[in-house]
């Protein structure tokens, strides 16, 4: 994602899905979710993070990542309105000191869903 003119905001409810997942899962395995916001501000350039929906709370399976993204998806077309989008995948490693950088599969994942963006991948987090 181009930084130069854009800002992230990060609602409460995203903030806290996301840390509430990893304090109740985190310490033993890694989890994953998926970021759902929007594009606003006067130039298009905040990146809104709205939500975040726990996907798995172990090594995500191919399956569970299509099923997930499909649900979330169809249910963001269903309630319409609010420009609302799949922007993005969270995850977290079970809880080491020593490593703060994403397994494999989740940077797999969030490669594959930002090569499957209309805009290129530009507003992939």
């Amino acid at each position: 994602m181009s930084t130069s003119n854009q800002h992230i905001s990060v609602s409460s409810l995203a903030e806290t899905k996301m840390a509430l997942h990893s304090a109740k899962h985190g310490l033993s395995n890694p989890i994953h979710g998926i970021v759902i916001g929007k594009k606003s501000g006067d130039d298009n350039n905040v990146l809104e993070i709205v939500d975040a929906i726990p996907v798995c709370h172990e090594v995500p399976t191919k399956p569970i990542v299509d099923m997930a993204l499909r649900l979330v998806d169809a249910h963001l077309q269903q309630q319409g309105g609010d420009d609302l989008t799949i922007i993005g995948w969270y995850t977290s490693n079970a809880s080491t000191l020593d490593d703060d950088t994403p397994n494999l599969s989740a940077c797999r994942i969030a490669s594959s869903m930002s090569d499957n963006c209309q805009d290129g991948g530009d507003n992939f987090i």
